[in-house]
């Protein structure tokens, strides 16, 4: 399990797809999608925090991420590095 501050990532898109923070929380990663305001790129966190309902990510949606070597699956593999003191990265997903 993971304690202190909830880490998160914010994924833009430069082509006006939509918006995806992650989070790790608990033992799970969570995902929730914004639309670009006007198909255009966030620059910065608005001056009101946008809602969205987060969701878990499956085991199966976490491994696509590291086949792919997203930037989300360097980011969960920096954050799981810092907390599991050396403990395989893949025995938490598998």
């Amino acid at each position: 399990m993971f304690s202190g501050a909830t880490p998160t990532l914010r994924v833009e898109s430069v082509n006006g797809l939509p918006i995806n923070d992650y989070r790790i929380r608990g033992d799970e990663v969570e995902i929730r999608t914004f639309p670009s305001p006007r198909g255009k790129p966030v620059r910065a966190r608005p001056a009101r925090p946008m809602t969205a309902p987060w969701r878990t990510l499956s085991t199966d949606e976490i491994l696509i991420h590291l086949s792919l070597k997203t930037p989300v699956a360097a980011w969960l593999k920096r954050r799981m590095e810092l907390r599991m003191n050396g403990r395989d990265f893949m025995d938490l997903v598998l």
